[in-house]
This record gives C-alpha cells, sequence and structure tokens, in this order.
C-alpha cells in the first residue's frame, strides 16, 4: 500500500443488509475547508461500488457508481464550511448486483482547514469580490482625502 491512501471494502451482509465502508472526519474547529477525495478500484475482479460523500448524517454532497472494472476511478473537490465537529463521512458500499466480492477500494482522504482570508475569498463569488474591491478602494480614498484636508487646516 502506498502512504496517504487506505483500502476500504464493504462488509458482508449483517442479517439482511449489506453494511458501508465509513470514513468520517469530524471538524475540529469550525471553518471552511478544501476537501479532495480520489476513489480507484483495486480488486482484479472488481464488482463495482456505491460512494457517497454525506455532510452530517443526510445531506448527501455527492454519489457515484464505480463501474464494474478494475482501475475505474472517481475523484471528488470541493470547499466546504464545517461547524464545529461537524462530520464528513466517505460511504463505500456494495455494488447494485448486493454483493461484495471483490470491492475492495483505494482511498485518498484529503482535508486541509482554509485560512480566514482563504475562507472569505472562497465564499465571494467574483462579482462579489469585486464590488468588495471597488468599496475599500472609495472607503480608501474617502479617508485619505479627508486626512489630507486636518493636515492643511489648523
Amino acid at each position: 500500500m502506498q502512504p496517504g491512501f487506505l483500502y476500504a471494502h464493504p462488509a458482508p451482509a449483517r442479517l439482511t443488509t449489506l453494511t458501508d465502508a465509513v470514513i468520517r472526519f469530524h471538524a475540529p474547529a469550525a471553518g471552511a475547508y478544501d476537501v479532495s477525495i480520489q476513489l480507484k478500484a483495486a480488486d482484479l475482479g472488481y464488482g463495482g461500488t456505491n460512494c457517497r460523500v454525506i455532510k452530517d448524517t443526510n445531506s448527501v454532497l455527492a454519489s457515484h457508481r464505480l463501474p464494474r472494472h478494475y482501475g475505474s476511478h472517481w475523484e471528488f473537490s470541493s470547499r466546504i464550511y464545517l461547524a464545529d465537529n461537524q462530520p464528513l463521512s466517505l460511504c463505500i458500499g456494495p455494488s447494485d448486483n448486493g454483493d461484495h466480492a471483490s470491492d475492495e477500494t483505494r482511498v485518498q482522504f484529503r482535508l486541509r482547514r482554509l485560512s480566514s482570508w482563504e475562507s472569505l475569498s472562497a465564499s465571494l463569488s467574483t462579482g462579489a469580490s469585486l464590488t468588495l474591491l471597488a468599496a475599500l478602494f472609495f472607503l480608501f480614498r474617502f479617508l485619505h482625502r479627508r486626512n489630507r484636508r486636518k493636515d492643511t487646516h489648523p
């Protein structure tokens, strides 16, 4: 196994249902996070899996079905705001055929907390960013002119 990767495999049936393999992250602090997930079919007889990225316990951010062949892959990348201790989960479930055999999936799950500035710029659209820059420019001009007037009048 390469450093930075792990392997996940849906669990066999417990009573009547198959169980997802779950990789869960709890945010240590509120803020914006860069999330990058890469999945790759790692079994020669790969049977396919259903994958979901879930915020909290019920908000599905993305879902994908890896096809039934070795080497198929999927990538998910996003900037996500998480509250303190809010979970973000990657669920890897069995294929639609209900079989969990040969469903080993290579996973790379990367998270990086954004700085305050990165978080602010990520939350603003391009138009909003330009509006904010224009407002700051005019505020600076106003303050600069006001200070010049104070200097010229005793």
